[in-house]
């Protein structure tokens, strides 16, 4: 189970926060990681050229999971 879904256990809060029920995240998330990396790969590719740091290199961010990153955005969008 992943962390934000572990965290949130409450499924009304839940769908307040977030606007979709536990099981449309959990449908959603694997849509989303795959778009995610795609886009990274692409600015990736996009940037190879003028890159200052080795890929890994710079801040990390402080959302580090994909469940994060994704219950962010819809919580943003909410």
């Amino acid at each position: 189970m992943s962390s934000i879904l572990a965290q949130y256990q409450d499924e009304r809060a839940f769908r307040a926060l977030t606007g979709v029920s536990r099981e449309e995240f959990r449908g959603l998330l694997p849509v989303f990681k795959e778009s995610y990396e795609e886009l990274r790969w692409e600015a990736y590719e996009t940037n190879r050229v003028i890159r200052q740091r080795q890929p890994g290199g710079g801040q990390k961010g402080v959302l580090d999971t994909i469940d994060k990153k994704l219950f962010f955005i819809l919580h943003y969008w909410k």
